[in-house]
């Protein structure tokens, strides 16, 4: 399972975290909205890189993309 967050002010701009990880401290702010869970990254989240999310959440546990 994925948690998604996008920006306040870009929603374009989208965090993903897995249910496993640690919520990162920057997600807590007036910034960042919580926009659901996602068991898969399809649809709006297709321009996810699935190989570049699991390093990346790997080494700091959680991954930043763009909506298109």
């Amino acid at each position: 399972m994925f948690n998604l967050f996008h920006r306040s002010d870009e929603p374009a701009i989208i965090c993903v975290v897995r249910d496993d990880a640690r919520l990162p401290r920057f997600l807590r702010g007036p910034n960042w909205e919580y926009e659901g869970k996602a068991g898969t990254l399809t649809g709006a989240t297709a321009a996810l890189d699935m190989d570049a999310e699991a390093r990346m959440s790997k080494q700091t546990g959680f991954y930043l993309f763009t909506r298109l």
